[in-house]
């Protein structure tokens, strides 16, 4: 092998570049230093200051490690406190020309301390030119997004903040308690702490929710780790994606020029220089606009920018600045299915002047926002600076709570639809921006996300106060730069012209049931734990004081809002005891209220959910008679087809309740209840685990369905009610049908990934269907209304179900109601189904009874009654009467032709009164009658 000397650098020891030739072929250009390990690199060391340009020198080496690999991003954040990533990862890139085999090399991990032994992860494959190559390492116990699919993954717990990660190319650990003077090591990152760097200062130190990134994409290795790198959102990138380092020519573009007429900018990873009015301000960058006068006469292209500098830019309103930097695509790593932003990286800002004008915002109108307008409808106005006349807000502002504490906290993000548009609702299908997985049918549903939707996010610019709002408010004079967040536009308002708000939601209760109603309800208490940490579970601890406003909303729900159901299946409660503490305080406040005391009786079986909560019932004991209840599917399992093991199935297994309803004046009705709470959404499109998700919750609907079927073939008299949140929604949902499942009436396998047989006979029914349609929700997500918790009836109990109604008093309330311990709103995320049946009335009899005759004193005389019905007129036959002669009594039955008698003797002469009277039974109602 020939090292030939292309360049060099005076008085700099070894540094200087070469390129590397066999058989006379130039095959790679490398540096002195990345030659240092190799046989003969001392000897070339020495004679470097004397090689002139295009000198050779022979070596002989077996192999030439460099290979144009760089470590690209460190992130160990994953899993820890306000981290979206669930795992650690290393991602690398190959800058070079050629593809690289990594297989037989590592990535390794050392503490920052330099003490300890480095930790290995083998490699595998290659990394073709410009591929990432994606390394996942250790879960924490937190976080809510997986990685996209690693290529390789090790179990290494990377530090949050300093560390070292070396890329090595051997499997073989480094040589232990140092991270100097190492052989073998192709790429080297010390951050944060780490008593060992590659130049002069180590790279920034990290966070639980930054990673370390190579600047400029790694494009430039200045082999200085403190200026290559800074510290960024994570964003994860996996051998799919492809990168090519383009030329260092910088282009001068517009803005509309960069943006281009479609959904990625057409110079993407080019570098450009640009121009603009900066018109708003974000924590880690700022918009720029093109000026009015400069505008291009194309309606497709956007004439607005973001510049992203990762950290306060530092800048203000109304600057004209130039800007250089490269176009980049953002996409977050916690969503990698979500549409791109187009954005300006790795920016160099120049100011050109201040106090320009800004450009006139452009009107958004309910044309640019239709329902079957697609997806990108507005990316012809992203990043510039908008407004919107009248606003209706569709889902409440969110916010952050505070369990420990039972208070909530806001982020003053909201979702509206222009005014006069129709709240948006969740569709069938699987969301239009995300892939189906492998192998799904391509006639699946695909929800268009309901593109009408806009996100207002009234802090995003910093300074800006953040405003609560309730679902129905109506908010106008919203001005200030369209962004794009979690799928959907996003308009940050300006700081210096906040916006008015009018109107609102306030809490609405559902109807007092009726004489002859009985209600049967669902309610999700979201994670209402106690002021006892176990052990076992990730329980949230409260205090005293956060426990007690956590009973008092609740209670104002179930009185005030809920009417004191006669049957509640609830969930997310942690145990038997919270639960009779909460049944006790609703007796407790409606007794001093001057409510009837209801005398809840709380049931509730321990279920396997890791987190602590479970399933439970609220039973008034003034009206309804328990029998017995039972706790199906604990031990259930199912097969796991990630690792092709048995699991358990059911965290939270549904709790069954057999009971009767006993109203004054109706017939008994006895009922079955089972209160259900189903394997969350969440994850459900992840690369790794979805297919888990997808197999769980398909296993517990049938497992639900089948439930239902056998009590149906058991007994087919009996009434059955399925209450709870089924963590799934009225229509299909693409990936598993479930509310069609357990109706007996699941998706064609042509509609669904995962198909399910009909398991039930007779079908069920849901009655949410009986609702309004704009009524039929109890959960809002990211602006779209959604029915999660169901009430389903076979048809034996749908022949007295009458209606359902919703305790309107969380999904529609911001977040920062949950810290308002005297208000019943936000006590949870969901509103409370009530499901209204009507009882059977007992008919009316009449009793005559005969007057009486004079009749001779100690002679026997026999006493006659009628009991009829009083609606048929027919007689009651095998009823008890009492005969009552001056508080003597006598028993009776009538015959089959409604006729009582008893004998009577009368001791002494006198004026007697005769009472004859009938207590009724669980059909009639009872009835008397007197004679003289």
């Amino acid at each position: 092998m020939i090292i030939e000397l292309v360049s060099a650098s005076a008085g700099r020891e070894r540094e200087w570049m070469a390129q590397w030739r066999r058989a006379g072929v130039a095959l790679a250009r490398v540096r002195a230093d990345d030659l240092a390990h190799l046989p003969a690199a001392d000897a070339l060391a020495a004679t470097d200051a004397l090689l002139a340009i295009g000198a050779t020198v022979p070596l002989s080496v077996e192999r030439l490690t460099w290979s144009g690999l760089i470590e690209l991003q460190v992130y160990g954040g994953g899993g820890n406190s306000g981290a979206t990533l669930r795992n650690d990862y290393v991602e690398l890139y190959n800058r070079g020309p050629e593809a690289v085999s990594v297989s037989g090399w590592s990535v390794q991990y050392l503490p920052a301390s330099g003490n300890g032994t480095w930790q290995t992860t083998a490699l595998r494959g290659a990394i073709g030119p410009g591929q990432y190559y994606l390394v996942q390492q250790a879960q924490g116990g937190g976080g809510t997004a997986s990685l996209p699919a690693p290529d390789a993954i090790g179990t290494i717990a990377i530090s949050g903040t300093a560390g070292h990660v070396a890329l090595v190319d051997s499997q073989s650990a480094l040589p232990a308690g140092t991270c100097e003077g190492l052989s073998g090591v192709v790429d080297f990152v010390g951050f944060g702490g780490a008593v060992c760097r590659e130049g002069a200062a180590a790279a920034p130190a990290a966070s639980n929710t930054s990673a370390l990134i190579c600047a400029q994409s790694g494009c430039i290795d200045t082999d200085d780790k403190g200026a290559d790198f800074f510290a960024g959102s994570p964003q994860p990138r996996n051998g799919q994606v492809l990168y090519t380092c383009g030329s260092t020519e910088t282009l001068t573009l517009s803005i509309s020029e960069i943006q281009g007429a479609g959904v990625t900018s057409p110079v993407v990873n080019r570098r450009v220089r640009t121009s603009g009015v900066v018109t708003g301000l974000k924590t880690n960058g700022f918009f720029i606009q093109t000026p009015d006068a400069g505008a291009d006469a194309d309606p497709a292209t956007s004439e607005g920018l973001f510049v992203f500098t990762s950290v306060p830019p530092g800048r203000l309103a109304r600057e004209s600045v130039e800007v250089t930097g490269i176009v980049q695509e953002f996409v977050p790593a916690s969503d990698p299915a979500a549409p791109p932003l187009t954005e300006i990286v790795s920016p160099t800002v120049a100011l050109v002047s201040s106090g320009a004008p800004l450009p006139a915002p452009i009107v958004v109108t309910a044309s640019d926002t239709q329902p079957a307008g697609g997806g990108s409808q507005l990316e012809k106005y992203e990043g510039m600076r908008v407004s919107i006349d009248s606003l209706t807000v569709i889902a409440p502002t969110s916010g952050t709570t505070i369990e420990a504490a039972a208070t909530g906290t806001t982020n003053g993000v909201f979702y509206g639809v222009i005014t006069g548009l129709e709240r948006p609702r969740r569709e069938p299908g699987v969301d239009v921006s995300s892939r189906l997985p492998p192998g799904a049918p391509v006639t699946i549903p695909r929800f268009d996300g309901n593109p009408e939707r806009l996100r207002v996010d009234t802090d995003g610019q910093p300074g800006a106060t953040p405003i609560d709002v309730t679902t129905g408010t109506v908010v106008t004079g919203l001005i200030g730069p369209l962004d794009y967040g979690f799928r959907t536009y996003t308009l940050l308002p300006d700081v210096a012209t906040p916006p008015a708000i009018a109107g609102g939601m306030v809490a609405a209760p559902v109807s007092i049931p009726a004489s002859d109603e009985f209600t049967i309800a669902s309610f999700n208490l979201q994670r209402f734990f106690d002021t006892v940490n176990d052990a076992e579970t990730s329980d949230a601890v409260l205090t005293p004081a956060a426990f007690a406003n956590r009973l008092n909303k609740a209670s104002l729900a179930i009185r005030g809002i809920m009417r004191l159901p006669d049957v509640i299946g609830v969930e997310e409660m942690e145990n038997l005891a919270t639960l009779q503490a909460l049944a006790s305080k609703v007796s407790a406040d409606a007794v001093a209220a001057g409510q009837a005391d209801p005398a809840y009786h709380a049931i509730l079986e321990e279920g396997n959910d890791i987190g602590g909560i479970d399933v439970g019932f609220l039973v008034r004991s003034d009206r309804v008679t328990i029998h017995d209840y039972q706790q199906p599917g604990k031990d259930t399992q199912y097969m796991d087809p990630n690792t092709g093991e048995l699991d358990l199935l059911n965290d939270r297994p549904p709790l069954l309740l057999r009971a009767t309803v006993r109203l004054p004046a109706a017939v008994p009705s006895p009922i079955t209840v089972i209160v259900n709470h189903l394997r969350s959404l969440s994850g459900i499109e992840d690369p790794a685990d979805g297919s888990r998700i997808r197999v769980k919750r398909r296993a517990q609907a049938e497992f639900v369905a089948s439930l239902v079927q056998n009590l149906q073939q058991a007994d087919a008299d009996r009434a059955i009610v399925l209450v709870g949140d089924f963590n799934a929604f009225h229509v299909n949902d693409g990936y598993v049908d479930v509310i069609g499942t357990i109706l007996g009436s699941p998706a064609p396998a042509d509609q669904v990934v995962l198909a399910s047989d009909d398991l039930v006979e007779p079908n069920l029914w849901n009655v949410v269907a009986t609702a309004p349609r704009h009524q039929q929700y109890s959960y809002v997500f990211d602006g779209n209304a959604q029915e999660l918790d169901h009430v389903i009836v076979n048809t034996v109990a749908a022949s007295a179900f009458d209606r359902l109604e919703y305790g309107r008093a969380n999904a529609d309330f911001p977040e920062s109601y949950r810290s308002d311990p005297n208000r019943p709103e936000r006590i949870s995320d969901h509103d409370m189904s009530v499901a209204y049946f009507k009882a059977s009335l007992k008919q009316a009899t009449v009793m005559a009874v005969p007057a009486l005759t004079t009749t001779a004193a100690a002679r026997p005389t026999t006493l006659t009654a009628t009991l009829t019905n009083a609606r048929t007129g027919e007689p009651v036959a095998g009823a008890p009467v009492a005969f009552d002669m001056n508080g003597e009594t006598h028993p009776g039955t009538t015959g089959l032709d409604g006729v009582a008698t008893t004998a009577v003797t009368f001791g002494s002469p006198g004026s007697f009164t005769l009472r004859v009277t009938f207590e009724g039974t669980d059909t009639l109602l009872p009835s008397s009658g007197t004679a003289r």
